[in-house]
């Protein structure tokens, strides 16, 4: 029996302008979540997203350990949407992910511009997969 054992690793490439590098994180924007070591901000609304629109969302993860953030019963403008959007954000670390609303659920339902969005996210442990929180729902204004 042959065992192998892997050991997670990174490199770290600096340059010149390294030293002169902004390292203020970018979390402009409505704080929708922010308990157990996790922040979750909704920033801005980007409406040239790959698949259609999307909603930019800054994370922020110090509970000390690896987690998951998926989103739940998402409607906008009062229509129950299927979003695509799950994350990790390891311990220590910040992210700027996206909820993307695909556009023929928006065509679908004749909605041109989000005004209103509500929903719930559902934090996990990242390696046990067990529930951190399954927050009751959030309502917000994208504009």
């Amino acid at each position: 029996m042959v065992v192998l054992l892997f050991k997670q690793a990174y490199a770290e490439v600096q340059t010149s302008s390294f030293a002169n590098m902004d390292t203020t994180p970018d979390d402009a924007g409505m704080e929708l979540y922010n308990e157990n070591g996790v922040r979750i901000v909704g920033k801005t609304v980007d409406e040239n997203s790959f698949w259609g629109t999307a909603i930019l969302l800054y994370c922020e993860n110090t509970s000390g350990k690896n987690v998951g953030i998926s989103v739940d019963d998402m409607s906008i403008n009062g229509f129950m949407m299927s979003p695509f959007f799950s994350t990790t954000v390891y311990d220590g670390k910040k992210s700027i992910d996206e909820i993307t609303i695909f556009s023929n659920d928006l065509e679908t339902n004749g909605i041109e511009t989000i005004e209103e969005v509500e929903l719930k996210f559902h934090i996990y442990d990242g390696d046990s997969y067990n529930t951190i929180a399954d927050t009751d729902p959030i309502t917000f204004s994208a504009q």
